[in-house]
């Protein structure tokens, strides 16, 4: 199982469901950040997020939920057309991937081949890597401890590794694969 960003909470809750089932588990940039609390960053990084949305979802509209989901990493606005509203509107009567609950005891336990990729973000705009990449590197590092998975940092990317430099992600998916 792979998952990138959101997509790794949905393999993390599958494989923690069923970890016998599971040949291996590789979570990219993985964006749980409730489950990595503990750590200052994150925490920090819960707190502005939480922040920047606060407020029932309904009273936003789709055009505040984008400028609140990419001002405060220091991205442009995207332009809001009609296919970009449907999926905003989409995202905002879903759970928020900040606040999602992962058991992580039932990963830690099992004996699947695993791994957690970053990338190294320096390639990022510096608002964005701060308020999203160095939270999301310090809550990589904390989930591969906890989980007893490798930790891989891809320079040269920032939040999609997995597209920024294919190559050495999957050098690492390959050597995963064959132990």
């Amino acid at each position: 199982m792979v998952g990138h960003s959101y997509g790794a909470a949905a393999v993390m809750l599958a494989a923690s469901a069923r970890p016998e089932a599971v040949q291996s588990l590789t979570l990219i940039e993985p964006s749980v950040p409730r489950t990595a609390a503990g750590h200052p960053r994150v925490a920090a990084a819960l707190e502005r997020i939480r922040a920047a949305f606060a407020g029932p979802a309904e009273e936003v509209g789709p055009h505040e939920h984008l400028r609140r989901s990419t001002e405060p990493y220091g991205l442009p606005v995207p332009e809001p057309t009609p296919r970009l509203l449907r999926a905003v509107r989409s995202a905002m009567r879903e759970r928020p991937v900040w606040d999602a609950e992962i058991p992580l005891g039932p990963l830690a336990g099992a004996t699947m081949p695993k791994a957690v990729i970053n990338g190294t973000w320096e390639t990022a705009h510096p608002a964005y890597r701060e308020f999203t990449g160095e939270a999301l590197a310090a809550c990589g590092e904390y989930l591969a401890e906890a989980i007893g998975a490798r930790h891989i940092r891809v320079d040269g990317a920032a939040h999609a590794p997995h597209q920024e430099r294919p190559e050495q992600v999957n050098a690492a998916l390959t050597r995963l694969w064959q132990h």
